[in-house]
């Protein structure tokens, strides 16, 4: 993630004109299908930050639920199998934290849902914050989830004691 912006900047600073993302509007719908079938396919491994986010995120979130929210142990297992599809979906054979902030997001919007506010505190629709129609906005997209990243970090180390010892931050 801390390369995203560097990237995206220097990107925009050499070729101003060419999109950033230069294929995100030029998919037929054969074409994802083929992409969904390949990603599917895919065999997929979590990298040790990743099962480490996730194990300190459920920690947090089964600490400052109330009874009510309160987590199952198989809720893990439902954020790797997210994370896992989202590295699929990015065609990766491994799973980075990156991947882990989608799936965090999207259990927190779902909980949300269901209970009232995020204990993350995270606005609704955090995973596409803005129209995702040019390169603007898929940089916007970029940098609030780098933000969120570091929320989740923040989260973590504040409720989850030991975390800090198996979690690098950012």
């Amino acid at each position: 993630w801390s390369s995203v912006l560097p990237v995206h900047t220097l990107r925009r600073a050499m070729r101003p004109r060419e999109p950033p993302y230069p294929a995100c509007m030029q998919f037929t719908t054969d074409d994802y299908e083929a992409f969904l079938a390949y990603a599917r396919g895919l065999e997929v491994e979590l990298c040790p930050e990743a099962r480490k986010l996730i194990h300190g995120y459920y920690m947090a979130s089964r600490r400052v639920r109330s009874d009510t929210a309160k987590l199952p142990a198989s809720y893990i297992k439902l954020l790797i199998s997210l994370a896992e599809a989202h590295a699929k979906l990015c065609l990766r054979s491994r799973v980075l934290e990156e991947d882990t902030v989608i799936a965090v997001l999207l259990c927190e919007n779902s909980l949300t849902l269901k209970h009232g506010a995020s204990a993350l505190v995270i606005p609704p629709n955090a995973v596409f914050p803005c129209d995702l129609h040019d390169q603007d906005s898929l940089h916007r997209r970029d940098v609030t989830l780098q933000q969120v990243h570091q929320q989740i970090l923040q989260f973590v180390f504040s409720y989850a004691p030991g975390a800090t010892a198996y979690i690098s931050e950012e």
